[in-house]
């Protein structure tokens, strides 16, 4: 995977999302550890060591703008 995708790995900043209750989602997702191992670079402040799920607002949607791809 890091080969055959090297280009995208190396130039995309991913961020993980998925629906939340009440007009929130969440960011992060456990898989996040698994997709630094392979190289991702996870973007909208989700701090290294965290990789579950951050709840936010969707006020809080600009955490995304340094975001390429969302996942």
């Amino acid at each position: 995977m890091k080969t055959a995708y090297r280009k995208q790995i190396e130039t995309t900043t991913w961020a993980p999302l998925s629906g939340g209750p009440s007009g929130k989602f969440f960011l992060g997702t456990p898989l996040v550890t698994g997709a630094r191992n392979v190289g991702l670079r996870i973007g909208a402040g989700l701090p290294e060591k965290e990789a579950g799920l951050v709840l936010k607002s969707y006020e809080e949607m600009d955490v995304l703008k340094d975001c390429d791809a969302l996942i």
